[in-house]
């Protein structure tokens, strides 16, 4: 099951890192329509 996952993160690696990031932000309870800096090398 966890290869299965692994795979899963490894084909589908930028949904994964958008949910991770848009995790982060709700946990910081930024405030939506907040404009993400464009600079942030994890945001392509």
């Amino acid at each position: 099951m966890l290869t299965q996952a692994l795979d899963i993160a490894r084909q589908d690696g930028t949904h994964f890192w958008a949910w991770r990031i848009n995790a982060d932000l709700n946990r910081l309870k930024i405030a939506p329509g907040t404009p993400a800096p464009r600079h942030c090398p994890a945001v392509h």
